[in-house]
């Protein structure tokens, strides 16, 4: 597709963030997708009413029809018009909107030159038709001379003019998606149009090769322009006790002013503008970075910086500064008081070493701002040669990839498809793609088992990973997907496409439709068992009627050192292919004991379950590795089939903890305050009451979830004053269920609000009593910061201490605990933090492969 990204180019020209944003934007989408891309530009000079109108005028003119999709995000460049408009909102004019005086008159004197025109534009406000005579009535009057307050920037002509012109612009008419760079911009009042709900993606910086290195310095990086309030910021450092340099980074109209507020200082030094080489070597050496603009849009500075390993000292009111930090986690965040920023950095001075941790956890938690999950999350639903662009940007002929969300949703939540919806909570990136380009997962490089080719068998498709099997083999093996790589060959539907695609550094899924004869002979089995799906185990004697499957597993294999069998269905056809590779068993389960609760009572179900003991023994015996997810699966493997008991291996079942949005206690207190403070339409309001306990509990449709929320549904009525959320495929089920008045159903949810149900609810449930393998919500909720209250069986192969990292009851207990719970939030929090840093330690996917190759 031919795209274009279409800007003002300020007049007089300053490079600020917009521009870098701007042509960053542009390079990695034609570095990263096949798209033809064009930055095209305007020059608009903002410093008198006429000069802004015209450039409102020139770019509502501009033909861009020969293009396939447009792309802006900044006044007036999205005053173009075209069908495939993608407005990626920066802002608009502040200072007719956030900053308008609010003492000042917003409407022209009807009895005034300009009554007539303010008038035309009440009565036809946002209707496209009637542009070109709002420009023709304004030039009109601009000729015949507009003096005073009429012709002033910041004034009720310009106002309403803008104001119009924005509301065409930005309509659903006008605009065919629209995002925000963060979630200050998206839920300012009067910003985005009413059906023009924003999604958001944070911009990632064009700053290339950060690192950290040391602390010699507090680094404030800005524009010397009030807004940015480095006075501020100086009036605090005057007050820090300590013989460490302030380095000014940036010019600006405020410079005179700033110097002299600084003069007695010697510590405190103006840099003036710097260039890319040196802002990254100042980073580096920075102890952390003073940030504090008021209501700044989103803050380039603090990403920058904590992508460095610096912590960011910022202010309540600073906008998007806030919501990158995590107050005491990743930064400090305190009021906008000289006073109060003072203290924050004499805190960092006085323990450097507590600063470094803020650093490294800071640069952990901006991890997911990448190019490739901006641009695949920007251009989303876009067509490639007749065919929407795949969630995957990578195809192997020739695409690079930009990957999807490698967290995935936790133990099988799926997330419903997002190809140009508009959703009325924010659609936020977190990070849709698991790509790192040359530092992907660096630290897990070395234990990735370099040099060896993996080759992994499977049942089903693994990317996006939207259930507990599939992300399992995605984070592993993308884990060990070092110098030999890790290919995996996925049985998919019939109606798919058969595809071989990069899905991570190193990661290859190979997808292979199933024949239409073995799905045809897949329904007759499934038939005579009462429609239970029963695909996985059937493909144990099916694989011949899919030979393209055999024929990918044999290509794969070439030169591999491992063939995985995902399960143990793949057997057969993996001994097809087999040389000399090791043959590896992922036991995610005891299949037998699954299959056996599932079937149970079934007529006909009986030689299925021979077939699943048969196969299973199988793989257990050949294998010379056995990989389960907890101790208890190995002891019952071993009580069930004969087999070396020195080939199990425990690789528990973990979670990306970079990819996780940690919303520690703090936090998680403000965000429920904010939804107290706002009205119905704050998006969290429609899943939590502030004022009550608020419990989660996340699940797809499996048999031990499928009766843990039964559980609940019993539970909930001897806890009124509780509310209990349900959410996942696990309540696809229960469609037609009276529920009781504070039990909430919300099936198959979006990762948006899956990331803020996580962030807002006060307490994790895992009430599951049967099934195998580990659960992987637990740990999706420790690293998420939700402490949790799980049955024993829940935090099986799980080493969370009961009572300090998690809470634990059996089912008939849950009551009482919650009850307690409730009453001592204090050991709540406490528990949420421990839970962090234990999952963070033990059951990070980096860690669990490093152990696995040791």
């Amino acid at each position: 597709m031919n795209i274009a990204f279409v800007a003002p180019s300020p007049k007089p020209f300053a490079r600020g963030g917009a521009e870098r944003l701007w042509s960053s934007l542009a390079g990695w989408v034609g570095e990263l997708t096949p798209h033809q891309v064009e930055l095209i530009k305007l020059p608009v000079d903002e410093r008198t009413q006429l000069d802004l109108m015209a450039g409102y005028e020139a770019f509502a003119g501009l033909d861009l029809s020969h293009f396939d999709a447009v792309v802006t995000g900044k006044y007036p460049a999205w005053m173009v018009r075209h069908r495939r408009h993608i407005v990626y909102m920066l802002h608009p004019l502040r200072g007719l909107y956030d900053y308008y005086p609010p003492s000042a008159t917003t409407r022209c004197d009807p009895r005034g030159p300009c009554g007539d025109l303010s008038l035309l534009l009440r009565n036809r406000r946002r209707q496209r038709a009637s542009l070109e005579e709002i420009f023709v009535r304004y030039r009109a009057l601009a000729a015949d001379g507009l003096d005073g307050y009429d012709a002033a920037l910041v004034g009720p002509l310009t106002r309403e003019l803008v104001h119009f012109f924005d509301g065409i612009a930005l309509s659903p008419d006008h605009a065919w998606r629209h995002y925000a760079i963060s979630r200050t911009v998206a839920e300012r009042p009067g910003y985005f149009p009413v059906g023009g709900e924003p999604g958001l993606i944070y911009p990632p910086t064009s700053l290339e090769g950060l690192s950290t290195g040391g602390d010699d310095s507090f680094l404030p990086v800005s524009r010397l322009d009030v807004p940015k309030r480095v006075d501020l910021l100086i009036r605090a450092f005057r007050r820090v006790k300590a013989d460490i340099p302030f380095l000014i980074a940036g010019s600006g109209g405020e410079e005179r002013r700033l110097r002299a507020l600084a003069a007695d200082d010697e510590r405190i030094r103006f840099l003036g503008a710097v260039g890319d080489r040196e802002l990254r070597d100042l980073y580096r050496d920075a102890l952390a970075v003073p940030f504090a603009p008021v209501a700044e849009d989103f803050g380039l500075v603090a990403l920058e910086a904590m992508r460095s390993g610096k912590p960011v000292v910022t202010a309540e009111d600073s906008g998007g500064p806030c919501e990158l930090v995590v107050p005491d986690e990743t930064g400090l965040v305190t009021p906008a008081t000289a006073e109060a920023l003072a203290s924050a950095m004499q805190r960092l001075v006085d323990d450097r070493t507590a600063a470094r941790e803020l650093g490294e956890r800071a640069e952990k938690s901006v991890r997911h701002v990448s190019w490739p999950r901006a641009i695949e999350r920007l251009l989303d639903g876009l067509e490639v040669g007749g065919a929407r662009t795949p969630g995957r940007i990578a195809l192997e002929a020739g695409v690079a990839d930009g990957g999807g969300d490698g967290a995935g949703p936790a133990d099988g939540v799926e997330v419903e498809d997002r190809g140009g919806a508009r959703k009325k909570a924010p659609e936020v990136d977190g990070g849709l793609g698991p790509e790192r380009r040359s530092g992907d997962s660096a630290a897990g490089r070395g234990a990735r088992g370099e040099g060896r080719k993996i080759v992994v068998a499977t049942t089903f498709p693994i990317y996006p990973p939207q259930h507990g099997g599939a992300i399992r083999v995605f984070e592993l093996y993308r884990q060990l997907a070092g110098g030999g790589g890790v290919e995996v060959v996925c049985l998919d539907q019939p109606q798919a496409e058969p595809s071989r695609l990069t899905v991570a550094d190193g990661l290859i899924e190979t997808r292979v439709p199933r024949s239409e004869a073995h799905q045809a002979e897949e329904n007759k089995i499934a038939t005579r068992v009462g429609g239970i799906p029963i695909g996985d185990i059937a493909a144990t004697e099916l694989w011949p009627l899919t030979p393209a499957y055999r024929a990918a597993l044999a290509r794969a294999a070439e030169g591999a050192s491992a063939l995985v069998a995902c399960h143990p269905y793949p057997l057969p056809v993996i001994q097809q292919v087999l040389v000399d590779q090791e043959l590896w068993y992922e036991a995610q389960d005891v299949e037998i004991d699954l299959k056996e609760r599932l079937l149970h009572g079934v007529a006909g179900a009986r030689e299925l379950l021979d077939g699943v003991e048969t196969i299973e023994a199988s793989c257990c015996e050949l294998a010379a590795r056995i990989l389960v997810c907890t101790r208890e699966d190995g002891q019952r493997l071993a009580q069930r089939y004969d087999f070396d008991p020195a080939a199990l291996q425990v690789v528990p079942n973990g979670v990306n903890c970079a990819e996780v949005e940690y919303v520690g206690p703090r936090l998680r207190r403000r965000k429920i305050e904010k939804i107290r403070a706002h009205d119905a339409t704050s998006p969290p309001r429609l899943w939590r009451h502030p004022d009550r306990l608020t419990t989660l509990f996340l699940g797809s449709w499996h048999g031990p979830n499928l009766d843990a929320v039964e559980a609940l549904l019993r539970l909930a009525p001897t806890c009124p004053e509780m509310d209990f959320i349900i959410a996942g495929s696990v309540g696809l089920p229960f469609a037609g269920r009276v529920f009781p008045e504070n039990v909430k159903v919300l099936g198959i949810v979006s990762d948006e609000v899956k990331r803020e149900l996580l962030a807002v609810c006060d307490l994790a449930l895992n009430p599951v009593v049967w099934g195998s393998g580990s659960n992987l919500k637990v740990l999706e909720y420790g690293a998420a910061g939700i402490p949790v209250l799980s049955t024993p069986f829940g935090l099986r192969g799980i080493d969370l201490e009961p009572g300090l990292d998690a809470f634990v009851a059996p089912v008939s207990a849950f009551g009482d605990a919650l009850c307690d719970l409730r009453m001592r939030p204090d050991l709540r929090a406490k528990a949420a933090r421990r839970a962090r840093r234990s999952v963070e330690s033990r059951y990070d996917w980096r860690r669990i492969a490093e152990r696995l190759m040791s």
